[in-house]
């Protein structure tokens, strides 16, 4: 089974921005998808009901793949323990290469020459490695703010170096990329965020719900609409 959640902003008449907080889970045996406009204490909880509503006890190895938030890696820790929780491989790139426009400049060849490189190092040696080798490199910076950009960075693969271990993950043959996640958070977006739209917070989470239903299954979806 693979799991992820995200977010992504809605305009709203009361409030102007807000984020509606969507989950995905699917096996080879089917999908489930919902989203809602709510905190995350509300939110976490739904995780756990996903899982056990797709059958995630007898879906043998279960994955969870995110942006590794902090409110998210904490509510898979509480609600989904038996999950592997595995770094986005491609958000993870994202801070990698803030570094080095930092260190370079920004739209610099360099910063983009460098990160492809460390973003290579990344996926091929996994996070602690390249933690290792960043904190070499850190010393040779005589800049400050380039010393601290590659120490931030460093900071960040250690903290979540075991969710960043890609040579394992590939090796086992698990997800290292939510692009299914993002691809439903699209499909919200298209569906919520077209010109001049601004929902009410009192409707929003049913649309969403609609929207989720119709993301993860719409020829089902379809079929029961004409039916009702």
């Amino acid at each position: 089974m693979i799991g992820s959640c995200d977010g992504t902003m809605i305009n709203t008449r009361e409030d102007r921005w807000r984020e509606v907080k969507a989950l995905r889970f699917e096996h080879a045996g089917g999908s489930y998808a919902a989203a809602y406009l709510e905190n995350a204490a509300s939110f976490v909880p739904r995780l756990k009901k996903a899982a056990e509503q797709l059958g995630g006890v007898q879906a043998g190895r279960c994955v969870f793949v995110s942006d590794c938030a902090e409110w998210i890696t904490q509510g898979v820790r509480e609600q989904l323990p038996l999950f592997v929780h595995v770094a986005d491989y491609f958000h993870a790139c994202q801070h990698v290469h803030a570094a080095g426009e930092v260190v370079y400049g920004r739209e610099h060849p360099d910063a983009r020459k460098w990160s492809g490189s460390m973003s290579r190092r990344l996926r091929e040696q996994g996070a602690a490695k390249l933690a290792v080798r960043l904190r070499r490199l850190a010393l040779f910076y005589t800049d400050l703010k380039h010393q601290r950009a590659g120490l931030d960075l460093c900071r960040y693969l250690d903290k979540h170096a075991a969710k960043m271990d890609y040579p394992r993950f590939e090796r086992e043959e698990i997800l290292i990329h939510s692009g299914l996640m993002e691809s439903f958070c699209m499909q919200l977006g298209l569906r919520l965020k077209g010109p001049g739209m601004r929902w009410s917070v009192r409707n929003l989470s049913a649309m969403a719900t609609l929207v989720s239903r119709w993301a993860v299954d719409p020829e089902r979806y379809l079929n029961s609409s004409r039916a009702a």
